[in-house]
């Protein structure tokens, strides 16, 4: 069992039973980038201890969304975001340690992107969710 494998058992995720875990993905996406924000000012203005807090809450919530992964249930997709959420697990320590926007920059990007990516979904799925109920009380009239 790798390091990751052995976190998830304590995941704050994996014990959450809710039927809308997009809009608990979303409020941690937006956490976070708030987060950052919040960390590259604090960094932008000299405040080292502030900005570590906010990396540091920051990086936490992306640990949580790593841990909280199951690749048996998605797959390619789960793998993919694994991928991503290390890469900017990585880049926050380089930033945090270099004191250095940068990577704070690439970490916003990537979070921001599946940000949009989820909303979408979510959209989608909502609308879909809505045009069956249309279209079961149709028929039931």
């Amino acid at each position: 069992m790798n390091k990751i494998e052995s976190l998830k058992g304590g995941s704050m995720m994996n014990s959450i039973n809710l039927g809308d875990k997009a809009a608990i993905l979303l409020m941690l996406y937006n956490a976070a980038i708030e987060l950052l924000e919040e960390g590259k000012t604090a960094l932008e203005e000299g405040q080292v201890v502030e900005k570590g807090a906010y990396l540091s809450k920051a990086h936490a919530i992306i640990s949580e969304l790593l841990v909280s992964l199951d690749v048996n249930v998605g797959g390619d997709l789960a793998r993919s975001l694994e991928d991503l959420y290390i890469f900017m697990m990585d880049q926050l320590m380089t930033a945090n340690m270099h004191n250095d926007t940068k990577p704070i920059d690439a970490v916003l990007s990537v979070l921001r992107t599946l940000r949009e990516g989820w909303e979408g979904a979510v959209s989608a799925e909502r609308a879909r969710v809505a045009q069956e109920y249309v279209r079961r009380v149709e028929s039931a009239a």
